[in-house]
């Protein structure tokens, strides 16, 4: 199941899960960014080195 990390109001990550759902794809969310902070940890830094949302984990 995919994974997307990225808070609900940002517009990208939106994008993201509304195409995801159109597609069916069965997918989980977890709040962070902005507000819920998270960006800067070396765990999301080796993930995504921009330190941006939405990021996406097969």
């Amino acid at each position: 199941m995919l994974k997307v990390l990225g808070r609900a109001t940002s517009s990208n990550v939106q994008k993201v899960t509304w195409t995801l759902e159109e597609l069916g794809v069965p997918y989980d969310r977890e709040d962070i960014g902005g507000a819920f902070g998270g960006l800067d940890t070396p765990e999301y830094i080796a993930m995504n080195p921009n330190k941006v949302i939405p990021t996406v984990i097969d």
